[in-house]
């Protein structure tokens, strides 16, 4: 029987067919499915290079070149 975690296993493994350092990138509603996604592919097939993010993480790895430099906001807010 073949389990969600399985089938995300086997695709990472094909996505790093080219080098076990190739980047992944995967996309978990949570970040207790993160910790589980990454849990498991530790036990399986490891992780060397791949990120395991949440939608809001992603958003932010992806808009961090076009928000820098960022800027902290000045406290208290007036």
């Amino acid at each position: 029987m073949t389990t969600p975690l399985n089938r995300l296993a086997e695709s990472v493994s094909r996505a790093k067919a080219g080098g076990p350092l190739t980047q992944v990138t995967i996309v978990v509603p949570n970040p207790g499915a993160g910790r589980d996604v990454t849990h498991f592919l530790a036990r399986t097939n490891g992780v060397a290079n791949t990120d395991v993010l949440t939608l809001p993480q992603l958003v932010n790895t992806l808009a961090a070149p076009t928000l820098e430099p960022r800027q902290p906001l000045s406290y208290p807010l007036l």
